[in-house]
């Protein structure tokens, strides 16, 4: 299973607990990428998925407690309450090559507190399973829990199975500091698409945060000079990343174009328009797991070439 796809079973999953979920979430307190950030009322939860739970994965989840404490501790940063612990540190992995779990890897689990849940995909393409299925009322997508460690759910012709292996218990320091985390979560971070490789993915940046409201203010129509929109951006939509309007209005005009979210006018006073392409800058990703692309048919072969 790509990574990709065991991304969308967990958001499935957690989201069916009851989770709201935001894909590889940037923020200014902590230097790492989190597949998904979960959050359920005031419980915040980190995410991370991987084809095998290797040293790897583990690493990123424990380096949350780990950075955390060294800033905390550290008599070179000023602001120690900014940064955060989420209450809940989650692998999230297929079933890789050994269904035995390494001593050492499960002692690190524990110590860290990480929980660790195993998706396992199967073919299924049985009519009676689904007519059971919605008997019971449970649809296509739908988990439904064989027992407490146990679910299931079938999509796009194959069984998913969600076993867990070691559950989650709430870091030390999460509960005072956890809230830091959800302050910092918008919901133009759900363009982003969690388990892609590096440079594959999308997500959401405050550079992008700003020239998403750049395309939303040339949207509404009409030709905006490059003041105009700076002043929009202050007063309608929370201000931009730059350090200064001075700064963001020599930088602003130039990667307008160059992203082709605005096309300016050709002559002075020159005010820019909404690009063609412009609605298509930072897009919501949307995939489906599971589905393959049908095999297209073979031509059927005429007389002179079957001779």
């Amino acid at each position: 299973m790509q990574e990709t796809e065991i991304a969308e079973i967990a958001r499935r999953f957690f989201s069916q607990k009851g989770y709201k979920l935001y894909p590889e979430v940037t923020t200014n307190i902590f230097p790492g990428r989190p597949d998904w950030v979960a959050v359920k009322e005031t419980i915040c939860a980190v995410v991370e998925c991987k084809s095998s739970l290797s040293y790897g994965v583990i690493e990123q989840l424990a380096r949350w407690p780990i950075y955390v404490g060294a800033m905390q501790e550290s008599e070179y940063v000023r602001n120690k309450d900014k940064y955060g612990i989420p209450h809940l540190l989650i692998a999230f992995t297929g079933e890789g090559g050994s269904s035995r779990m390494a001593d050492l890897k499960e002692e690190i689990l524990k110590q860290y507190r990480i929980g660790y849940y195993v998706v396992k995909r199967e073919p299924c393409d049985f009519e009676w399973y689904k007519r059971s299925s919605y008997r019971r009322g449970i649809k296509e997508g739908d988990f439904h829990s064989m027992c407490d460690t146990i679910h299931e759910c079938f999509l796009d012709g194959f069984r998913y199975t969600v076993t867990e292996r070691m559950s989650p218990r709430i870091q030390p320091g999460s509960r005072h500091t956890a809230h830091n985390i959800i302050s910092q979560l918008n919901d133009d971070m759900m363009i982003g698409q969690a388990g892609a490789a590096g440079g594959q993915g999308t997500y959401m940046t405050p550079f992008k945060r700003t020239m998403v409201k750049v395309r939303d203010i040339l949207a509404k129509g009409g030709e905006y000079h490059i003041s105009e929109i700076i002043t929009r951006l202050n007063n309608d939509f929370g201000g931009h990343h730059y350090s200064s309007d001075s700064s963001a209005t020599s930088s602003l005009p130039a990667l307008i174009e160059k992203l082709e979210v605005g096309v300016r006018s050709e002559t002075p006073p020159y005010r820019f328009t909404l690009h063609e392409n412009g609605n298509k800058f930072c897009a919501p990703v949307n995939e489906k797991v599971g589905k393959k692309k049908p095999k297209a048919k073979a031509k059927p072969k005429t007389k002179k070439e079957s001779k």
